[in-house]
Protein backbone atom coordinates (compact mmCIF):
# COMPACT_ATOMS: atom_id res chain seq x y z
CA UNK A 1 0.00 0.00 0.00
CA UNK A 2 1.13 3.19 -0.89
CA UNK A 3 2.65 6.40 1.28
CA UNK A 4 -0.19 8.09 0.05
CA UNK A 5 -2.78 5.80 1.86
CA UNK A 6 -1.42 7.57 5.25
CA UNK A 7 -2.36 11.18 6.34
CA UNK A 8 -0.02 11.46 8.95
CA UNK A 9 -0.96 13.90 12.22
CA UNK A 10 1.52 16.41 13.77
CA UNK A 11 0.70 18.17 16.39
CA UNK A 12 4.26 18.57 18.10
CA UNK A 13 5.23 22.30 18.98
CA UNK A 14 8.47 22.73 17.14
CA UNK A 15 8.51 23.99 13.79
CA UNK A 16 12.02 22.18 12.81
CA UNK A 17 10.77 18.35 14.10
CA UNK A 18 7.78 18.86 12.08
CA UNK A 19 9.56 20.30 8.91
CA UNK A 20 11.72 17.12 8.90
CA UNK A 21 8.80 14.99 9.39
CA UNK A 22 6.63 16.00 6.19
CA UNK A 23 9.25 16.15 4.16
CA UNK A 24 9.18 12.63 2.83
CA UNK A 25 5.18 12.35 3.72
CA UNK A 26 2.78 12.24 0.85
CA UNK A 27 -0.36 13.52 3.24
CA UNK A 28 0.22 15.65 6.34
CA UNK A 29 -2.77 16.91 8.79
CA UNK A 30 -1.32 19.75 10.85
CA UNK A 31 -3.01 20.68 14.10
CA UNK A 32 -3.19 24.30 14.28
CA UNK A 33 -4.86 23.97 17.71
CA UNK A 34 -1.51 22.07 19.06
CA UNK A 35 0.93 24.08 17.24
CA UNK A 36 2.17 27.53 16.98
CA UNK A 37 4.12 28.81 13.81
CA UNK A 38 4.71 32.00 12.34
CA UNK A 39 3.55 32.93 9.20
CA UNK A 40 6.90 32.65 7.61
CA UNK A 41 7.34 28.92 8.87
CA UNK A 42 3.61 27.54 7.67
CA UNK A 43 4.86 29.24 4.38
CA UNK A 44 7.62 26.83 4.24
CA UNK A 45 6.14 23.77 5.39
CA UNK A 46 3.17 24.54 2.82
CA UNK A 47 5.55 24.87 -0.11
CA UNK A 48 6.88 21.42 0.07
CA UNK A 49 6.18 19.08 -2.17
CA UNK A 50 3.45 17.42 0.80
CA UNK A 51 0.09 17.77 0.89
CA UNK A 52 -1.08 19.27 3.98
CA UNK A 53 -4.98 19.59 5.73
CA UNK A 54 -4.76 21.94 8.60
CA UNK A 55 -6.57 21.38 11.44
CA UNK A 56 -8.13 23.24 14.09
CA UNK A 57 -9.96 22.03 17.06
CA UNK A 58 -11.82 23.64 19.48
CA UNK A 59 -9.64 21.88 22.95
CA UNK A 60 -10.79 25.15 24.78
CA UNK A 61 -9.85 27.83 22.39
CA UNK A 62 -12.01 30.32 21.38
CA UNK A 63 -13.87 30.82 17.60
CA UNK A 64 -11.90 34.25 16.69
CA UNK A 65 -8.56 32.40 17.71
CA UNK A 66 -9.48 29.22 15.85
CA UNK A 67 -10.72 31.62 12.69
CA UNK A 68 -7.35 33.25 13.07
CA UNK A 69 -5.17 30.23 12.94
CA UNK A 70 -7.15 29.11 10.23
CA UNK A 71 -6.91 31.89 7.88
CA UNK A 72 -3.25 32.23 8.27
CA UNK A 73 -2.87 28.34 6.87
CA UNK A 74 -5.20 29.61 4.28
CA UNK A 75 -3.19 32.69 3.16
CA UNK A 76 -0.11 30.87 3.76
CA UNK A 77 -1.10 28.11 0.73
CA UNK A 78 -2.68 25.20 2.33
CA UNK A 79 -4.09 22.93 0.16
CA UNK A 80 -7.06 21.92 2.38
CA UNK A 81 -8.03 22.53 5.65
CA UNK A 82 -10.90 20.62 8.02
CA UNK A 83 -14.15 22.49 8.81
CA UNK A 84 -16.44 21.16 11.50
CA UNK A 85 -20.25 20.50 10.18
CA UNK A 86 -21.49 22.12 13.71
CA UNK A 87 -19.03 25.38 13.90
CA UNK A 88 -20.97 28.22 13.39
CA UNK A 89 -18.40 29.98 11.55
CA UNK A 90 -18.44 27.12 8.65
CA UNK A 91 -20.05 29.11 5.95
CA UNK A 92 -17.29 32.23 6.02
CA UNK A 93 -14.70 30.26 6.26
CA UNK A 94 -15.72 27.90 3.58
CA UNK A 95 -15.93 31.29 1.04
CA UNK A 96 -13.01 32.39 2.77
CA UNK A 97 -11.17 29.05 1.34
CA UNK A 98 -12.43 29.32 -1.82
CA UNK A 99 -11.50 32.55 -2.55
CA UNK A 100 -8.09 31.52 -2.13
CA UNK A 101 -7.89 28.26 -3.59
CA UNK A 102 -7.80 26.34 -0.87
CA UNK A 103 -10.11 22.57 -0.88
CA UNK A 104 -12.54 21.74 2.16
CA UNK A 105 -13.17 18.72 4.51
CA UNK A 106 -16.33 18.87 6.02
CA UNK A 107 -16.08 17.00 9.81
CA UNK A 108 -18.08 15.49 12.27
CA UNK A 109 -16.48 14.46 15.29
CA UNK A 110 -18.54 12.55 18.47
CA UNK A 111 -16.59 11.79 21.10
CA UNK A 112 -18.78 10.12 23.14
CA UNK A 113 -20.81 7.72 21.52
CA UNK A 114 -22.04 6.48 17.94
CA UNK A 115 -24.63 8.03 16.71
CA UNK A 116 -27.34 6.00 14.65
CA UNK A 117 -26.57 5.76 10.78
CA UNK A 118 -29.71 7.31 9.78
CA UNK A 119 -28.72 10.23 11.92
CA UNK A 120 -24.83 9.77 10.46
CA UNK A 121 -26.34 9.34 7.03
CA UNK A 122 -28.10 13.08 7.54
CA UNK A 123 -24.85 14.86 8.52
CA UNK A 124 -23.41 13.41 5.74
CA UNK A 125 -26.04 15.06 3.21
CA UNK A 126 -25.71 17.91 4.90
CA UNK A 127 -22.23 18.18 4.38
CA UNK A 128 -22.40 17.27 0.75
CA UNK A 129 -24.38 20.75 0.41
CA UNK A 130 -21.11 22.13 0.58
CA UNK A 131 -19.41 19.92 -2.08
CA UNK A 132 -16.16 19.44 -0.13
CA UNK A 133 -13.52 17.64 -1.22
CA UNK A 134 -13.89 14.79 1.13
CA UNK A 135 -16.40 14.39 4.45
CA UNK A 136 -15.03 12.80 7.37
CA UNK A 137 -17.01 11.41 10.23
CA UNK A 138 -15.20 10.34 13.38
CA UNK A 139 -16.99 8.58 16.26
CA UNK A 140 -16.48 6.96 19.90
CA UNK A 141 -16.78 3.41 19.58
CA UNK A 142 -18.11 1.83 22.73
CA UNK A 143 -19.88 -1.61 21.13
CA UNK A 144 -19.36 -3.92 18.21
CA UNK A 145 -22.48 -2.71 16.91
CA UNK A 146 -20.92 1.00 16.30
CA UNK A 147 -18.01 0.01 14.28
CA UNK A 148 -20.94 -1.82 12.01
CA UNK A 149 -22.53 1.53 11.99
CA UNK A 150 -20.10 3.80 11.00
CA UNK A 151 -18.05 1.61 8.47
CA UNK A 152 -22.19 0.20 6.77
CA UNK A 153 -21.54 4.26 5.59
CA UNK A 154 -19.15 3.11 2.87
CA UNK A 155 -21.93 1.27 0.91
CA UNK A 156 -23.92 4.24 -0.11
CA UNK A 157 -21.04 7.31 0.37
CA UNK A 158 -18.14 8.02 -1.88
CA UNK A 159 -15.44 10.64 -0.81
CA UNK A 160 -15.57 9.58 2.66
CA UNK A 161 -13.42 9.12 5.81
CA UNK A 162 -15.07 7.45 8.37
CA UNK A 163 -13.98 5.47 11.48
CA UNK A 164 -14.34 5.27 15.36
CA UNK A 165 -12.15 6.24 18.23
CA UNK A 166 -11.30 4.56 21.01
CA UNK A 167 -9.96 1.28 21.39
CA UNK A 168 -12.89 -0.76 20.18
CA UNK A 169 -12.25 1.50 17.30
CA UNK A 170 -9.11 0.79 16.47
CA UNK A 171 -9.63 -1.47 13.86
CA UNK A 172 -11.79 0.66 11.78
CA UNK A 173 -8.69 2.82 10.72
CA UNK A 174 -7.29 0.18 9.03
CA UNK A 175 -10.62 -1.21 7.64
CA UNK A 176 -11.64 1.75 6.43
CA UNK A 177 -8.93 1.83 3.79
CA UNK A 178 -10.63 -1.33 2.11
CA UNK A 179 -14.03 -0.28 1.91
CA UNK A 180 -13.18 2.84 0.23
CA UNK A 181 -11.49 5.63 2.48
CA UNK A 182 -8.82 7.45 0.00
CA UNK A 183 -6.23 6.87 3.54
CA UNK A 184 -6.57 6.92 6.83
CA UNK A 185 -5.12 9.10 10.40
CA UNK A 186 -1.65 7.92 11.64
CA UNK A 187 0.51 9.00 13.61
CA UNK A 188 4.07 9.91 12.85
CA UNK A 189 5.62 7.39 15.56
CA UNK A 190 4.31 5.52 18.63
CA UNK A 191 3.79 7.95 21.61
CA UNK A 192 2.88 10.77 19.34
CA UNK A 193 -0.71 10.01 18.97
CA UNK A 194 -3.20 12.59 19.30
CA UNK A 195 -6.50 10.52 19.45
CA UNK A 196 -7.54 7.53 21.65
CA UNK A 197 -7.04 4.49 19.48
CA UNK A 198 -5.09 6.30 16.51
CA UNK A 199 -1.94 4.07 15.32
CA UNK A 200 1.62 5.21 14.44
CA UNK A 201 2.76 4.47 10.61
CA UNK A 202 4.72 1.84 11.04
CA UNK A 203 2.17 0.01 13.02
CA UNK A 204 -0.45 0.20 10.87
CA UNK A 205 1.79 -0.42 7.96
CA UNK A 206 2.66 -3.94 9.55
CA UNK A 207 -0.85 -4.83 9.98
CA UNK A 208 -1.17 -4.08 6.53
CA UNK A 209 2.07 -6.23 5.08
CA UNK A 210 0.21 -8.76 8.10
CA UNK A 211 -2.90 -9.01 6.00
CA UNK A 212 -1.23 -9.59 2.81
CA UNK A 213 0.27 -12.82 3.94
Amino acid sequence: MTKDKFCITLSENNFTACYQAAKDAELIELRLDLVTFTDSELKKLFALKTKFIATCRQNGKNNTERIKKLKDAIDAGVDFIDIEIDSDFQEKMIMYARDKNCQIIISYHNFTRTPSLSELQKIIDVGRKFNPWKIKIVTMANTPQDLSTVLSLYRNNTNLIAFCMGEKGKISRLASLFLGADFTFVSPLKGKEVAEGQMDINTMVKLIEELKL
